[in-house]
Formats: structure tokens, sequence, C-alpha cells
């Protein structure tokens, strides 16, 4: 008979609230490969710091967004909102007026900071090119707190190198806990739960997808949003503050009785971002 897997001593683990992936893989004498790998298979988290993201996209689902507004003083006018280790810090105004659109509260402009966690599965394809380790995570998931978690929507330019990758001391007990007794890990393939919270996780990152567009047309609504603007006197800048140009867009609609733009305004972004992208690509080829 085959002999059972008894485990293998191990160092008692440091006290750390989280390291990178190449000083965990010392610490549970393994390779990087083997933490990759138990993420892929969802039988750990991992992690990034997105300090410097500028501008993520907030959703939340309705629920979870009337519970995070308990946890608000609408006296101040910026809120810094802790969840476990991720943190969210927004105005005020903005989340309370914040419109629901297809079961979710959505709306840019806020900053995070802390921990947040990715699902692994989701980087590959992200990734800046085949040279580089560079991934953009597009989406981030805060600490479930009182039953609350977020996902932000990173934009498509956030970069993070495979170094940044984080455990935390919780992920790291569990491997430690299963390497030094030879306990199964419970992972995608032989835990419901495992499984159902990454099908709601993809879920809700579904629903929350920004409205996508050819490069070609959007490139075409930019030529017509920056004649607009010259034409309405407004600086051309605005096209790279989407937010602020798609509510001031908005407004002279309103004002003008005419139809406001029937997406929401982080597709709007998108769409812009696309056009940039498509134009910068199509410039060589113009100028050769």
């Amino acid at each position: 008979m085959p002999k059972s897997n008894s485990g293998r001593p191990l160092p008692p683990l440091l006290p750390l609230e989280y390291c990178t992936l190449a000083r965990a893989s010392r610490l549970l004498d393994c390779e990087v490969e083997d933490l990759v790998h138990w993420a892929l298979i969802g039988a750990v988290k991992l992690c990034l710091k997105p300090d410097d993201i500028e501008q993520p996209y907030f959703s939340v689902k309705l629920p979870v967004y009337n519970e995070i507004k308990q946890l608000i003083d609408p006296a101040e006018s910026v809120t810094s909102l802790a969840l476990g280790m991720s943190a969210l810090h927004f105005n005020t105004e903005d989340f309370l007026t914040s419109e629901q659109r297809n079961g979710l509260i959505s709306f840019p402009g806020i900053s995070i900071s802390g921990i947040w966690r990715i699902e692994f599965p989701l980087i590959g394809p992200e990734r800046a090119d085949k040279d580089s380790d560079a991934f953009n995570p597009l989406w981030l998931f805060s600490d479930n707190t009182a039953g609350v978690t977020v996902v932000c929507h990173t934009g498509p330019k956030a970069r993070f190198s495979e170094s940044e990758i984080l455990i935390t001391y919780s992920e790291l007990k569990k491997l430690h806990t299963a390497i030094t007794t030879g306990a199964p890990l419970k992972s995608k393939y032989n835990d419901a739960d495992i499984a159902n919270s990454i099908a709601q996780n993809n879920e809700l990152i579904s629903a929350s997808k920004p409205e996508r567009n050819s490069p070609g047309r959007a490139e075409a609504t930019l030529s017509i949003v920056e004649l607009a603007l010259k034409a309405l006197n407004l600086q051309l800048e605005l096209v790279d503050d989407p937010y602020k140009l798609y509510s001031q867009l908005n407004d002279l609609l309103r004002k003008n009785q005419l139809t406001e733009i029937q997406i929401t305004d982080r597709g709007f972004a998108d769409m812009l971002d696309k056009a940039k992208s498509a134009r910068a690509a199509r410039q060589p080829k113009l100028n050769s």
C-alpha cells in the first residue's frame, strides 16, 4: 500500500501580517510556483497593496451599499472606511447620492489603500506583454467585514509586478498547517464553498464590467468629443479627465434639453481610453 502523507516539519511561522511570495516560499520551504498553483485552484488567496492606483472604480451590490451606508457619517465631507486590512477613501456626498444601475451601486473618484485580494486566475490574460511579468489585476476585492465585501475596478492602465504579490498570515498559516500535518488543502475542486465563492466573484465582475466598444467607433467618438469641446470653448485636456468630462457634457445636454449620454461614466471613460490607445497605435502608420 502507498505510504500516507504524514507531512514534514517546518520552523514556526514569524508573526507577519503579510509577506511577498518569495519570502513565503522560503518560510514554507516550497517554490513560488507552488504558491501560484495553490492560488489558481482557490486553496489560498493572494493580495496586492494598490496604493498608487488613481481613481479605481467602485462597485457594490445594493444590499452591500446599504450596509456600508450605515458606517458613514453624512456630516463628514470625506470618508475613510476600513474593511479589515483594506481601506476606502471617498467623497461622502458622491457616495450617498450615487445611482443604482443593474442592481449595482457604482461611482468613480475614490482612492484605496491597504491590502486587497486578487482573483489570481484572472490576471493571466491581462499581462502587459509576453516578455514581461507585469500584469493588470483589473478587479480587487476588499476584506470581508461585517458581511461587506467591496470590489474595485482598477482600470486598464494599472500595472503590477509579480514580485509585488503578497500573501497574508492567515493564508500562510493554512499552508503551514497542511505541509506539516499532511492534511489535504481545500480547493475549488473539492470544496463547494470555495467553488461558490469564486463563482459569485465572477458573477459580480461580469455584472460590473464597463461597456465596451470597438477601437474604430471609440476613436470616432473621441474626435466628436474633441470637436464639441472646441465648439463650446472648453479645455481639450478634459479628455484626460473622462469622469469630469462626462459630468460636464451631461450638464450641457440637460440644459439644452437633449438626451444624456446613454452609457455609464465608467463605460465612457473606458471608451475614451480605448480610443486614445487606438489613435496612438495608428499614428506611427500615418507618419511613416
